[in-house]
């Protein structure tokens, strides 16, 4: 699935030299990075199903290659479906891909764990932190650290949260 990806138009996403740096994520607010969330939520469940997927694709794999160890796998039926399952398997891949090239253009970062973590950078007492938001949770209620792991997060009631500025 495809997903129609425009990342917030906000004009305190410039750095101070007024010039747009390309590698730069976005500033968020919680606000804003709360009006991303219906189109980051529909991306991270296709991605999560496709980990899903890719994982019972690379079992299945696994399986045929062990097979083809022992000596069983050398008809043409075989051949064709260990074919199948790797062309499926690159699909996959390949989708999974465009989901997080999908986020990144966003400006969010989906954590690389089982748990499908997502962060959105933030300032907060002048120095960057990440938001932090679980794809079980209706809102963006906490935040961490940017060198820390989401298992640390803190709730983020009563805290002020900067707007990059140009």
């Amino acid at each position: 699935m495809v997903h129609a990806v425009n990342p917030p138009t906000d004009p305190n996403r410039r750095p101070r030299s007024g010039r747009r740096d390309a590698g730069a994520s976005p500033i968020f607010t919680p606000e804003q990075a709360n009006r991303t969330l219906p189109l980051v939520r529909r991306i991270v469940q296709d991605v999560m199903q496709l980990r899903h997927e890719i994982a019972a694709l690379n079992q299945q794999l696994a399986g045929l290659n062990e097979r083809d160890a022992k000596g069983l796998g050398r008809h043409r039926d075989f051949v064709d479906e260990v074919d199948d399952v790797r062309d499926s398997l690159q699909q996959d891949r390949d989708r999974l891909s465009g989901h997080m090239d999908e986020l990144a253009k966003l400006g969010v970062v989906l954590h690389d764990d089982a748990e499908s973590y997502v962060d959105f950078r933030a300032v907060h007492d002048r120095r960057i932190i990440h938001l932090c938001w679980h794809i079980d949770e209706p809102e963006i209620r906490y935040w961490h650290e940017a060198n820390e792991v989401a298992a640390k997060r803190r709730c983020i009631e009563g805290r002020r949260f900067a707007q990059q500025r140009n």
